[in-house]
């Protein structure tokens, strides 16, 4: 009788732990007030065909929070994603930076590997100094393009 007791006691405990996990599940995202943001990345009029795009917080005008990034697609198209993909950023003001390498094959025979080589102007890597920057609104989804230009 002892047995059946405490079989019955161990059921409920894990029908009840079964229950809450279930529960966590099934609630919203974990991340509310994310705004989706996509856009496109251009270089001298044409789609920029690979790379990423990093908005970072700018402090000095009261934003804060995580950095996003998006990969840019072959179109020159990206979507921001925070903490899961495309599920955009914070509200507020951001600096900018692009990033996209030539890959350059490697040789093995050759005496130092290669370098990659930046496929836009190096100034726009770093989201701090680049000075692109982006608005992000609270009330809209937000397309942001970007248009670089190879030559100052």
């Amino acid at each position: 009788m002892r047995i059946e007791r405490l079989s019955k006691t161990w059921l409920d405990v894990c029908v009840a732990a079964t229950c809450c996990v279930a529960l966590v599940g099934c609630g919203p995202s974990g991340h509310p007030g994310l705004i989706p943001v996509s856009g496109k990345v251009t270089i001298d009029g044409e789609p920029l065909q690979t790379g990423t795009v990093e908005f970072i917080p700018d402090t000095s005008k009261g934003t804060t929070g995580q950095v996003a990034f998006g990969q840019i697609g072959a179109d020159g198209f990206f979507q921001l994603r925070t903490f899961e993909p495309n599920d955009g950023v914070k509200p507020g003001s951001y600096k900018v930076g692009i990033q996209a390498m030539e890959v350059v094959p490697f040789d093995p025979e050759a005496p130092e590997p290669p370098s990659d080589k930046s496929l836009i102007p190096t100034r726009c890597a770093d989201a701090i100094t680049s000075g692109l920057t982006a608005e992000v609104k609270q009330e809209s989804n937000e397309k942001l393009d970007f248009e670089l230009f190879s030559k100052p």
